[in-house]
């Protein structure tokens, strides 16, 4: 199974020497913990209200301040990132107008 602690485990350890033999002055006894989350995988599934909720209300600007990255959705990906990007912008630019 893809998510054991088992394959997991062994996933952290790869994980730590290949950073070890990527960054040479990393000591291996260094490395103190690998935080490994086992999701099967980077799939959002909408649920009924997913898109009118909590994501969406924290995306709104505050002050002046914009917010845009994949975050801003109940569904990440890059372009929803773009999407949010040019809004941004758009909005930033109506800010520097005023």
């Amino acid at each position: 199974m893809l998510q054991s602690d088992d394959v997991l485990a062994a996933f952290a350890r790869r994980i730590a020497e290949h950073a070890t033999k990527t960054v040479p002055s990393i000591q291996r006894e260094a490395v103190e913990e690998v935080h490994l989350f086992g999701w099967g995988h980077a799939l959002v599934v909408p649920t009924p209200g997913s898109h009118s909720g909590t994501a969406q209300a924290a995306r709104q600007p505050l002050g002046r301040i914009l917010f845009a990255n994949t975050d801003n959705d109940a569904a990440p990906a890059f372009e929803n990132a773009v999407a949010h990007g040019a809004r941004a912008a758009e909005q930033a630019m109506a800010l520097l107008k005023q």
